[in-house]
């Protein structure tokens, strides 16, 4: 009866408890397939990112993978050594428990700094504490603003007056040469390509002009860009008296020593030959650096993708 199955239930419940998966006959996967799975994962090159290297162990592999494609590889090499090969599952989870790897995606507009404030300020208790957060959130935006109503009033500068030039310059994300999509590729190291776009505006002319570059001929340092905007500069016409230069606050790359002995240099040579010159190289705030050299990466990224 229902009250004789209740009051022998050790649960107190009718149904039983549940036993699935305690009869210790589940399937054991022989840590000989972990370790082929681990040399296989293990076989595609990775690189520490420029920008994290101090403080994140995270290595990263080539954007045009995923954990699909490397499954798909890996069926193939186990069918070249005769092995059978594991379930994607299984693959997948030793890839997240065992690495700690990512895959490079575009750079986005996100601005790291807006992020932490608004997870402070939400997670603030404290009414004075969280007013003082977003005071400096408030000040973090209007810098931001700031330095973009600069620049648009330099840019506009430039349209009315040609003794004014515009600058504007940023370096696109490295680009992997030959862009191929074959089997083999993804585990060979690539030949890093450098491009350096430098946007100009110029007695009512734009013009926008990438520097080329791989990694056997420089690197993507300071000294590679100061070269770069020295040859661009020297082309500009010599009625310009005066150069407003935007760029992001990179300091490896934008806002170091090479550039600004490249610019004194310049003014320098111009002024043995009785010329006047004043370069201004100012800088975005943080986390808001578009530039006009973006719109040219992304159209880029988007020939790359349709095209190759």
């Amino acid at each position: 009866s229902y009250s004789k199955k209740k009051r022998d239930s050790t649960s107190g419940f009718i149904c039983p408890a549940d036993e699935r998966g305690k009869h210790g006959h589940q399937q054991r996967i022989c840590v000989d397939s972990v370790t082929k799975i681990e040399e296989h994962i293990k076989s595609f090159p990775s690189y520490i990112s420029h920008y994290s290297r101090s403080h994140t162990e995270k290595k990263y592999l080539l954007q045009d993978l995923n954990i699909s494609k490397m499954y798909k590889l890996y069926k193939e090499h186990c069918s070249h050594q005769n092995i059978v090969p594991e379930l994607e599952s299984f693959y997948r989870k030793v890839f997240v428990e065992k690495f700690n790897l990512s895959f490079h995606h575009p750079s986005n507009d996100a601005c790291a700094k807006c992020d932490k404030y608004k997870i402070q300020i939400n997670a603030c208790t404290d009414l004075q504490e969280k007013a003082v957060l977003e005071e400096s959130y408030t000040q973090h935006l209007a810098l931001a603003d700031q330095a973009y109503n600069v620049k648009k009033e330099d840019k506009s500068q430039s349209f009315d007056n040609g003794d004014v030039a515009f600058l504007s310059f940023d370096l696109q994300k490295c680009l992997p040469t030959p862009m191929l999509q074959n089997n083999i590729s993804f585990y060979k190291r690539c030949l890093w390509t450098f491009n350096l776009t430098v946007y100009s505006c110029v007695s009512k002319k734009k013009q926008a002009l990438c520097y080329i570059w791989d990694e056997s001929i420089g690197g993507r340092g300071g000294q590679e860009i100061a070269s770069c905007l020295r040859q661009y500069i020297l082309t500009l016409p010599t009625n310009v008296s005066e150069i407003n230069i935007f760029s992001d606050c990179c300091t490896g790359q934008t806002r170091n020593i090479y550039l600004t002995a490249m610019f004194s240099l310049i003014i320098e040579n111009c002024s043995k030959n009785g010329r006047k010159l004043v370069i201004n190289h100012k800088f975005l705030e943080p986390g808001h650096t578009h530039l006009e050299a973006d719109t040219i990466h992304a159209a880029i990224e988007k020939v790359k993708k349709y095209n190759c």
